[in-house]
């Protein structure tokens, strides 16, 4: 009978212990690095629909003297509001779910961080704000250099 796959215990030890757990490891976090994105270029075309639907509204507000940074401001605001929803129900949500993955996730005598410690917690909201201003930058800024005549004149 012909011997295949011949491989020592510590390669055996390798595969089985390291490198499937890494792989595992990788493809979640590319497919959150892949949710990230798509609720950034979502986020971004929402508010930038919103922008363009408000043009009539953004060029009276210019012309009796709102200024950039205020029509700035008030797109901000918007994309503020709508991350500040999406992180208030994803954060009930994941402390909702928290005490039944819990039982999954018990931390054992490892150096690996405790999945639920308030800093992921903080750094996940953190990012969430981030991303959520930076999709909301470019429309907002976009709709502080409209020309108000231009824009009074637009039909909706």
């Amino acid at each position: 009978m012909p011997v295949f796959d011949v491989r020592t215990m510590q390669d055996l030890y390798t595969q089985r212990a390291v490198k499937t757990p890494n792989m595992i490891a990788q493809s979640v976090a590319g497919l959150g690095l892949m949710g990230l994105i798509l609720a950034i270029v979502g986020l971004y075309g929402l508010i930038a629909y919103s922008v363009s639907r408000r043009t009539r509204e953004i060029g009276i507000r210019m012309a009796i003297g709102g200024t950039p940074k205020q029509i700035q401001r008030l797109i901000l605001a918007q994309g503020a509001r709508l991350g500040s929803f999406g992180i208030v129900a994803g954060v009930g949500a994941a402390v909702l779910m928290q005490s039944m993955l819990g039982v999954f996730f018990k931390p054992t005598n490892s150096s690996a961080p405790d999945p639920f410690s308030p800093f992921i917690y903080f750094a996940v909201i953190a990012l969430s704000l981030t991303v959520t201003l930076l999709a909301a930058y470019v429309p907002a800024r976009r709709a502080s250099i409209v020309d108000p005549n231009i824009a009074l004149r637009c039909d909706n």
